[in-house]
């Protein structure tokens, strides 16, 4: 995700500063008119007026073309890393029983701090840090619990690079301890 260059509040004030300006230019103009105005036949008016409404459409249209983009690549992103924490949630059915309910344990944190931490940091323009602690690789957990039964070695198949978003994987507590 790009970070947002222009704070929200700067953007409405440059926003109503420019249609301060503009609002006075034409007070300007206007008051400068000869009697009755420029044009005294209102057809030459007219394709002014189509020029100048024809380029605040594009100009407009390009504006919600940037808006849903950006609002669809954040949800694609989302829902990128909520599919890899289902996957890495459902990749621990194959191990052991008390493995693998810790593991679900550590997935369910780490979902959590995305929504609850994660989420409301990036509206703020951050990161959030508890979320961070999850980015680290791993513990060798893995190595020294295999999977039980071929079906488990198959479904698993850790050795496999994943993407980013599997890699933000738990850890073990939701409380991180000596920090």
């Amino acid at each position: 995700m790009v970070p947002a260059v222009v704070s929200p509040a700067l953007a409405i004030v440059l926003l109503v500063a420019a249609n301060a300006v503009t609002a006075g230019l034409m007070l300007l103009v206007r008051r400068r008119a000869p009697e009755g105005s420029y044009f005294h036949d209102t057809t030459q008016a007219s394709g002014v007026f189509t020029v100048a409404g024809t380029a605040y459409a594009v100009l407009l249209a390009f504006v919600f073309l940037l808006a849903f983009q950006s609002y669809n690549s954040a949800r694609s992103a989302a829902e990128a890393e909520a599919t890899a924490t289902a996957s890495l949630y459902h990749d621990a059915d194959a191990f052991q029983a008390p493995i693998a309910a810790r593991l679900h344990g550590e997935v369910v944190c780490y979902a959590r701090s995305v929504i609850y931490q994660e989420w409301p940091a990036m509206a703020d323009g951050h990161a959030s840090p508890v979320t961070e602690l999850w980015l680290p690789p791993r513990s060798n957990d893995r190595h020294r619990a295999a999977p039980h039964g071929q079906a488990g070695q198959r479904r698993l198949q850790l050795d496999r690079p994943r993407p980013r978003a599997d890699r933000r994987a738990p850890r073990p507590s939701c409380r991180r301890r000596g920090r």
